[in-house]
């Protein structure tokens, strides 16, 4: 058992936003409807993840909205169709409606009440995430919100 004095406070707690913070079912059930599959919304999430980290490793910068509508067309095409350019701009804007996971403001509150330093990062845009994170009450939890578009990475 690891003895309380070895343990530190950390400095700063991290979450990611999409997923972690933010639920994602409903982009989940929206995919595998529209591609026939049950296991579309993982492939595309996976693919998603693998192609930001990929990202991270070139001198090159593509934004969360690029990825997200390219990879989703990969994905189409694992499922031997082809998403109108309507259906993945419905996807984007489904990422910019999604509600909170249960239980994540208790948490955040109670992280807040111990005095601990929150902050979100994530791969999407800071407007985006900081307008969905102040339209659910979510931003008072934090104190900053980091993007990848800030660092371009």
């Amino acid at each position: 058992m690891i003895q309380e004095k070895y343990l530190k406070r950390p400095k700063v707690i991290l979450f990611d936003v999409y997923e972690t913070l933010l639920d994602m079912s409903v982009v989940e059930k929206k995919l595998n409807n529209l591609l026939d599959s049950k296991r579309a919304y993982r492939l595309w999430f996976e693919l998603l993840m693998q192609y930001c980290f990929v990202e991270n490793c070139t001198s090159k910068f593509n934004d969360f909205t690029s990825i997200a509508k390219a990879t989703l067309q990969m994905t189409a095409k694992t499922f031997g169709t082809r998403l109108q350019d309507e259906e993945i701009n419905n996807v984007m804007e489904m990422l910019k409606q999604l509600p909170i996971h249960e239980g994540v403001q208790k948490g955040l509150s109670q992280l807040n009440d111990l005095e601990f330093r929150i902050a979100a990062v994530t791969n999407s845009s800071s407007g985006t995430v900081q307008n969905r994170m102040e339209r659910t009450g979510l931003i008072s939890y934090f104190s900053m919100v980091l993007s990848a578009e800030h660092v371009k990475k």
